[in-house]
């Protein structure tokens, strides 16, 4: 045997070996007798990412490392098939090739383990089979049994064309739009060809994700095990869940909004909508970033269509729980066709996490459920109900109680219930858990802890971060250190000190930060000079005092400061006069006197105390 080929357990067309080394080279491949079938998946890829280490295969061994997906007790993990990591030039090199042939085995001898299991558990679990079976499909994205239990496609099945004809609903000229058309998705646009690839790119994923999570709602419980016997008969329980979501999504926001208007919507200001009457859903692709809102529209879209098709869902209760699960899958991350939905980082969470545990809000679950369609829409607190409920559902859906499967399992069959319009207001207490219970694991479930700061992804996008009332330390802010896309981090009331903050200082893109209650002094101050588009500074409740003034008032994009219970006098506020765009001034319980306060409001005109 060569030794290249040994090194990553291959064994070369007609190799010429002494007994001796096969029964070695045999022995290494062979896992212990009591190894489960994902223990020796992960020790495999353990292996193979070491080997390549040692062959200075650094890209190689990267891919094998990362491509056994971490799973987390606050996510659900799911599967897509994928193919385009796996190929490889003809021209690579003879190394890299021993390495992608190793890599390939290693998957489909556990992608045949995976569908083994699947069928065995078919009859009894079949909404776990069906995870499997996409799970299958990701190690092995050419398993025909597989592809055919799913009804999935053996090949690309998208169009993408310009019609010659005028669009019937936004009245698009000819040719001057494009339509993709796959097997569950049209989607037009007058953005551009890389638009629709990219939007469907995103609702596949989505569908995969939704499917998996809500088989027993739109899944004939029979017709997975008929399959996977041979039978051609159809999976969807509903006659239309077969049919394809229509899609549009405008050039630009005022496009989108016009088009709208001229219909009569009062939706002009969203950044997106699913209408149940013409079953379409509507999007713009501006300079925001509305990636949220696709998701979060097209889940209603799926719902809706691949159910019995009853029309105002939620409209005289439980409208929050039909929309906290859309935020729900919000949070769907895809990455090398692992997908992740839930996690403490999810960004509706921060909010939740912001409004709940620093006491600005909270509506009890049995309040939140009883609610209908017109009392949130002319509620005062319409924002904070609805991150109220993305936390509620977050928390059911992603229980690390004991009972996590069965709480999941019975808040699906209530969504289901409120789909076929047999909903009351009770049915998240008589199905899932009791109020008391929901009101008492809610806040345990939004704390954060060091340990799940260091089970993040380092390649999970993170604009918003709250930590507030966590006993999170500087352990953890050397981890988010690392996420220099974050606009907003929130550590009011943390363990974090000095020493911690400073690694803090590569997050240029920090537009609003709060220090409230930790344990900093004036030195942590000096770390605003890393942050040049800073709009939000919270200093409450700390011993920051007038020392600390000249690095504040350097921050002349300042908008909303609090000084709250500082150490900082009349001298200190004097020299805030310098920040012209202050709007918002907080100095209660400081030595500060109302004449200097008086004084500053007549210089900076934008100011309220």
């Amino acid at each position: 045997m060569t030794p290249v080929a040994a090194s990553f357990g291959l064994l070369p067309p007609n190799p010429i070996r002494k007994p001796m080394q096969l029964l070695l080279i045999l022995a290494s491949l062979l896992a212990p007798a009591d190894e489960s079938a994902d223990q020796q998946y992960h020790r495999d890829l353990v292996d193979l990412a070491s080997k390549c280490t040692e062959l200075d295969l650094d890209d190689q061994a990267e891919i094998t490392r990362n491509w056994a997906a971490t799973q987390r007790a606050d996510q659900i993990d799911l599967y897509i098939p994928i193919s385009k990591s796996t190929t490889l030039s003809e021209n690579a090199p003879q190394l890299v090739k021993f390495w992608h042939e190793r890599f390939l085995e290693i998957r489909s001898q556990y992608a045949e383990r995976l569908f083994n299991n699947a069928v065995a558990i078919c009859s009894e679990d079949p909404g776990r089979a069906y995870k499997l079976l996409y799970q299958t499909l990701r190690e092995n994205p050419n398993h025909m049994q597989a592809l055919t239990a799913l009804e999935l496609d053996t090949q690309s099945n998208v169009k993408v064309t310009k019609p010659g004809v005028i669009h019937s609903r936004t009245t698009w000229p000819a040719r001057t739009y494009w339509r993709l058309e796959s097997r569950y998705f049209v989607i037009d646009t007058n953005k551009s060809r890389e638009a629709a690839e990219h939007i469907h790119a995103e609702l596949v994923a989505l569908e995969a994700a939704w499917k998996q999570v809500f088989y027993s709602y739109w899944a004939d419980p029979t017709a997975l095990a008929k399959r996977l016997e041979g039978e051609d008969v159809s999976l969807a329980k509903h006659r239309n869940a077969t049919r394809k979501h229509r899609i549009i999504v405008f050039d630009t926001r005022s496009q989108y909004a016009s088009f709208l208007d001229s219909k009569g919507s009062n939706a002009t200001a969203s950044l997106g909508l699913y209408d149940d009457k013409s079953q379409t859903s509507y999007f713009f692709i501006d300079d925001l970033d509305t990636h949220d809102t696709w998701l979060h529209e097209v889940t209603h879209q799926f719902f809706q269509e691949r159910g019995p098709g009853v029309l105002n869902i939620g409209r005289n209760q439980n409208t929050m729980l039909v929309e906290g699960i859309a935020m729900y899958m919000e949070s769907l991350r895809e990455v090398s066709g692992h997908i992740t939905l839930g996690g403490w980082e999810s960004n509706r969470l921060q909010f939740a996490r912001y409004y709940r545990l620093n006491g600005q809000f909270h509506m009890p679950a049995k309040d939140l459920m009883a609610l209908g369609m017109s009392e949130i829409q002319g509620h005062q607190s319409q924002g904070e109900i609805y991150y109220e409920a993305a936390g509620l559902v977050h928390s059911l859906m992603n229980s690390e109680s004991v009972k996590a499967s069965e709480l999941r399992s019975n808040l699906i069959e209530v969504i289901s219930g409120i789909y076929h319009g047999k909903d009351t207001a009770q049915d998240l207490a008589t199905t899932v858990a009791p109020w008391d219970w929901i009101e008492e694991n809610y806040v345990p479930f939004l704390v954060v802890s060091d340990q799940d700061v260091s089970n993040l992804d380092s390649g999970t996008p993170i604009r918003n971060l709250v930590l507030a009332q966590s006993p999170v330390t500087d352990d953890s802010l050397k981890i988010i250190g690392k996420y220099k896309d974050l606009n907003w981090l929130d550590l009011t009331y943390s363990n974090v000190t000095d020493d911690g903050v400073q690694h803090l200082s590569s997050l240029s893109n920090i537009r609003k930060i709060s220090f409230e209650g930790t344990k900093i002094s004036n030195s942590s101050a000096g770390i605003l000079s890393n942050f040049p588009d800073l709009i939000e500074l919270d200093f409450s409740n700390t011993p920051i005092s007038d020392d600390a003034v000249a690095q504040i008032t350097r921050k002349t994009k300042l908008e909303v400061l609090y000084l709250t219970g500082t150490k900082i006098t009349d001298e200190g506020l004097n020299k805030l006069a310098s920040l012209r765009n202050l709007e918002v001034l907080d100095v209660r319980k400081t030595n500060v006197s109302d004449a200097a306060v008086e004084q500053l409001m007549k210089m900076l005109p934008k100011l309220q105390r």
